[in-house]
């Protein structure tokens, strides 16, 4: 409190969530924090659940659109394969070549990565990243195989 009244901030008693940390490092008194996107437990952060729900949904939307306009495209002579280099733009860290060269890629997984960096204990963060990458990896297979 004495940081806040030094910089002359008000605080809204309304807008306010007070969360206590028992400091053995294993249980949350009350619920967690939740502060820009982030769960923050006493054994690390976490990239908050209904963030990474709504990154599955658009993953899965996008993957189901993909193997639509591919079959139709394969069907009717257009094209012989499904086109995946946006797919993998939007949905993991890999950088991806175009016209003008190596792109570093900046989406929803190379933002958990850079996360989890910062919070230097980035095992939550890093396994939940991974998690959506493979189920990224897996969908864009199945797209590759048609």
């Amino acid at each position: 409190m004495g940081l806040i009244k030094a910089e002359k901030l008000e605080i809204s008693p309304h807008k306010t969530e007070r969360t206590e940390f028992t400091g053995t490092g294993a249980a949350v008194v009350g619920k967690a924090a939740q502060y820009l996107g982030f769960v923050l437990y006493e054994a690390g952060p976490a990239i908050r659940e209904s963030s990474l729900a709504r990154q599955w949904r658009k993953m899965r939307r996008a993957m189901r659109r993909t193997r639509i306009v591919a079959e139709r495209s394969i069907a009717s002579g257009k094209s012989t394969k499904a086109h995946t280099k946006r797919l993998y733009r939007r949905f993991t860290h890999l950088k991806v070549r175009d016209e003008e060269g190596l792109r570093v890629v900046r989406n929803f997984s190379s933002y958990g990565r850079r996360s989890a960096a910062v919070f230097d204990v980035d095992e939550k963060i890093t396994q939940q990243i991974k998690r959506f990458e493979r189920a990224a990896f897996r969908e864009i297979d199945k797209l590759k195989k048609l």
